[in-house]
């Protein structure tokens, strides 16, 4: 949704920063769910490395006002409720995943964090 609605606003507001910066987190979504699909043993490392950095980014990037030359701020733009919309649901997408990445590690004990908590007895 997000991609589609760069494309329905124009390319043209984004830096080039901004839009590299977009399409390299995109591509490793793209492994990350093809990894899950094909149950690579990888994929809920692939996932956590990939969903918070990239919730973190996107949010950073559009959510804050303008920072840098990374930044494309929404509070300081002309944009509608619908880019306003595919950011929040890329936001939770990326969040979901990489939730979804860490759950699998903690079941299946493969994250080195305990999940009754530090004081929890061994």
């Amino acid at each position: 949704m997000h991609g589609l609605d760069h494309f329905r606003r124009g390319f043209d507001a984004l830096t080039a920063q901004v839009y590299w910066a977009g399409q390299i987190p995109s591509a490793l979504g793209l492994i990350a769910i093809a990894l899950v699909l094909f149950r690579h043993y990888l994929a809920p490392w692939v996932a956590v490395l990939v969903g918070f950095p990239m919730a973190l980014g996107v949010a950073a990037s559009h959510l804050l006002p303008r920072w840098r030359s990374l930044s494309e701020a929404f509070p300081s733009s002309a944009v509608d409720a619908l880019s306003y919309a595919a950011v929040l649901t890329e936001i939770a997408g990326a969040l979901a995943l990489g939730v979804a990445g860490a759950c699998v590690l903690l079941v299946s004990g493969r994250l080195p964090i305990d999940p009754r908590g530090p004081l929890a007895a061994r």
